[in-house]
């Protein structure tokens, strides 16, 4: 394509964008819903749904054999909000509508014109500014592109199939445009071409898709709305009754599909959306909470998603601001569902013997349920004559101590919630991402706050932290009463990687049974991770050596030192005149370079250009696996770097080392 050419529709869809931001701004800012008539059509509501979202810009642009009736037009936008104006048509993402867009393998949404091409914007931020854009021809099209624009103004003529007597049934090879490979580096401007072969469904929008992973990692997961895949839209766009359950391997969208679910369920616009449900989601911890704040923050209306780590959760039902001390997990029995129900059965108890009324508030309530469980008896009665539990209740600490212990936050929590129920902290569905590494104890907890039994459930059994948690998601989807007893199931499984590279998943897989090393990675090129054994007096100073060159040759994206004790390389960072960040204490700086230093739990659900994984023989196994490590070396997008003074785990023993010893 001319260059002048390109740079022109570049210019023209940046000023369509520009436009829609400026206009849907200006709604906002007056008040006016944004689902006026012409969306009602997609909708399903003959009502307007008065909305203030935060605008964001224009994702895609879908190019039709001729002009519809329906839409208005030959062609329409694709974004956050509907809006329909002279010569600009835009339907909402989450409106049945966008299913031509995203190229829904389960949607039967017609329109009267058959799509011919679709384009896809690529967004800089921050500005949201127009930068690119990718085009995917379904057919071949005689004489110029079916977007012809106008200075200023984006308005295509009605495209011209080379072969107007062709079908174009909903099924074709002709309408998926899945009929050939790309180029293998395609090029801004162009996409799939149209051809009559015949391959296995790829990548959408393949070029936007490998221009987004190689760009730099920021800190937050941005929105990703023109990237979706067919079958990731459909899993995001699953009816709300619908439970979803995804078994994947790392870096294969499932931290997307939570956030993007999470934001389409709220949204006004899709199909019964005329009442906003109540949605809970749910991830490891706070960080992860922060990481996909923007994405809902851009994508729903005042963001009405209560979004938390599973520490947090804990916390508001306990209800209780005491600063915790110890590790996370203790014995099983403090976790276990039969610890619920002993709970239970206490507060029951104490409740019809009037005890409870004595209470003067919650915290004392919540004592006393746990003092009867701690003693093993209410009254003169006993609450459990197995001799198992009646040794472990003895062990447990007084009131008191226990409140101090992360151990015992979930089994805190349940004295709380049995002893004062919380009516106002009920949700309509709950989206529970890293959902392997929840216990449990907290399942019993999360299910208590979801009475309707709506669940999606997202996360990777390979990459659990604790022997305490659910090995299997049969188990896991049995005690959520999502099956019967006996009923067959199985988990969606996701094996496309996008995050991480080739090499790096390669050399994680070694971790894994090799059965189970089937991901597909999209970046199937890389650089191979470098293995370095070096002394352990040199140890700090050549992880903060390998930071600095990660981030030098990375910049401005993000690298992080992930180690099982922050303690000795933090004090080293400091030592070498590196600082804390004030606004996130995860992250150091020192001139222009910085660095996120993390434990394996605080980097799960996140994402790095580069990581360094340091003495990875001292990461924790469960259950002769070795998730944290597995989570941890999987956390880089581009490239890995392993550092060690003592030994390798012994799934990596056998990968080549970079160099035997540094002196």
């Amino acid at each position: 394509m001319d260059d002048t050419v390109h740079q022109m529709t570049v210019a023209d869809e940046q000023a369509a964008n520009q436009r829609y931001l400026r206009e849907m701004q200006r709604k906002v800012e007056r008040s006016i819903p944004i689902a006026v008539a012409r969306s009602s059509l997609w909708t399903g509501s003959g009502l307007p749904v008065p909305t203030a979202p935060v605008v964001g810009p224009l994702v895609g642009r879908v190019g039709l054999a001729g002009h519809d009736s329906a839409v208005g037009a030959t062609n329409f936008y694709i974004g956050p909000w509907h809006f329909d104006g002279d010569a600009l048509v835009v339907f909402s993402w989450a409106a049945p509508v966008a299913a031509t867009f995203y190229e829904s393998e389960n949607s039967t949404f017609e329109l009267e014109h058959h799509v011919v091409v679709r384009r896809t914007l690529s967004i800089r931020q921050p500005g949201s500014e127009v930068s690119e854009y990718f085009d995917d021809l379904l057919v071949e099209l005689s004489g110029d592109s079916p977007f012809v624009s106008v200075r200023g103004l984006s308005i295509p003529a009605p495209p011209r199939p080379s072969n107007p007597s062709a079908s174009f049934s909903h099924d074709s090879e002709a309408e998926t445009g899945h009929s050939q490979a790309p180029a293998e580096h395609p090029q801004p401007g162009q996409g799939r071409p149209a051809s009559s072969g015949q391959r296995v469904r790829q990548l959408r929008a393949e070029s936007a898709v490998r221009a987004a992973l190689t760009a730099p990692r920021g800190s937050a997961l941005p929105s990703l709305l023109a990237t979706l895949q067919p079958d990731q839209y459909d899993f995001v766009t699953r009816p709300i009754d619908a439970p979803l359950v995804v078994q994947g391997h790392p870096g294969t969208g499932k931290t997307v599909i939570a956030a993007h679910r999470a934001a389409y369920l709220v949204h006004p616009e899709r199909t019964g959306g005329a009442r906003a449900p109540r949605v809970l989601l749910l991830g490891p911890n706070q960080f992860y909470a922060d990481h996909v704040a923007g994405v809902l923050k851009s994508l729903t209306i005042q963001n009405p998603v209560s979004v938390m780590g599973i520490g947090d959760f804990l916390s508001r039902i306990r209800r209780l601001a005491v600063k915790l001390e110890g590790p996370m997990d203790g014995e099983h029995f403090e976790v276990s569902i039969d610890m619920g129900d002993l709970v239970d059965a206490a507060a029951h108890e104490l409740r019809i013997s009037g005890q409870l009324l004595s209470a003067e508030n919650e915290q004392e309530a919540m004592r006393m349920v746990y003092e009867a469980v701690r003693s093993n008896h209410v009254g003169g009665m006993l609450l459990s004559d197995d001799a198992d539990w009646v040794r472990d209740l003895s062990r447990l600490p007084p009131f008191n101590a226990a409140t101090a212990s992360r151990g015992l936050m979930p089994l805190l929590a349940q004295c709380a919630l049995s002893a004062t129920p919380m009516p106002n902290f009920l949700f309509d569905h709950v989206i529970v991402d890293e959902a392997q590494d929840v216990r449990p104890l907290e399942w019993r907890l999360i299910r208590a706050v979801n009475p309707s039994g709506s669940w999606t459930l997202l996360g990777d059994m390979n990459q659990r932290r604790s022997d305490w948690s659910y090995h299997s998601w049969v188990h896991l989807v049995r005690d959520l009463h999502l099956v019967g007893e006996g009923e067959p199931f199985e988990p969606v499984v996701f094996k496309r990687g996008y995050r991480s590279t080739g090499p790096i998943m390669a050399f994680a897989n070694q971790l894994l049974p090799r059965e189970q090393r089937t991901a597909e990675n999209i970046q199937a090129e890389g650089p191979e991770p470098k293995v370095t054994r070096v002394q352990a007096k040199l140890l700090n100073q050549c992880v903060i050596d390998a930071a600095i060159d990660l981030h030098a040759r990375h910049s401005p994206g993000t690298v992080a030192v992930i180690v099982v004790n922050r303690s000795p390389i933090g004090k080293a960072l400091t030592k070498a005149g590196w600082t804390l960040d004030a606004a996130d204490k995860r992250k150091l700086m020192k001139g222009t370079h910085q660095v996120y230093l993390l434990t394996p739990e605080l980097a799960r659900g996140l994402e790095f250009d580069a990581v360094v994984v340091v003495e990875p023989n001292e990461f924790p196994p469960n259950l002769g696996r070795m998730g944290s490590l597995y989570t941890s070396l999987t956390r880089a997008n581009r490239e890995l770097a392993v550092i060690y003074s003592t030994q390798l785990p012994d799934g990596l023993r056998a990968r080549r080392e970079s160099k035997k010893q540094l002196n």
